[in-house]
Formats: C-alpha cells, sequence, structure tokens
C-alpha cells in the first residue's frame, strides 16, 4: 500500500526520516501502513542512537538523506523546514 502511494504522490519520505502524507490524509489502510512504518522507523533510530551516541532525530536525518538520493524519478520528498518536492 505504500509503495503505491508513493509512487502515485500521496505519500512522500520527510527530513526527519519518517513517512509523511503529501496530499493531506489517505485512505485507511495506506493510514495504518505508514503510521506502521514509523512506529518501526522510531524504534530503529532510537537503537541507532544509543548505539552510536547521536540523537534519535540525528539518526533519522540522516537516514532521510540516503533515502532522498536513492529514491526514484517522480516521488516525493520533504527537507526539514521545507516544502514537497518531486523528485
Amino acid at each position: 500500500a505504500v509503495d503505491a502511494a508513493k509512487a502515485s504522490g500521496s505519500v512522500g519520505e520527510q527530513g526527519d526520516g519518517f513517512l509523511g502524507f503529501v496530499r493531506g490524509s489517505a485512505d485507511s489502510a495506506t493510514t495504518a501502513a505508514v503510521e506502521a512504518i514509523n512506529a518501526g522507523r522510531k524504534q530503529v533510530y532510537a537503537s541507532t542512537a544509543a548505539k552510536t551516541g547521536v540523537s534519535p532525530e540525528a539518526a533519522g536525518e540522516a537516514t532521510a538523506k540516503v533515502l532522498f538520493a536513492k529514491m526514484p524519478a517522480g516521488q516525493y520528498y520533504k527537507p526539514l523546514g521545507g516544502s514537497w518536492i518531486k523528485k
């Protein structure tokens, strides 16, 4: 569900390392999937922070930079403090 939502432009990657809704909200299945992925990412960022001595926020931001670089053309990303941009 999330891959399709990313491809259609309704969900994108944010600069904090979490998924966000580009156009308001989505159907309940997509919303639940985004929330589940973000919950998993939050745990990973906390674990990474504990191992490396950085904050969970810094771990998320570092991950976002990698995700931005790897995402296919046509998908959306939102830099910290910025607006949604179509790659």
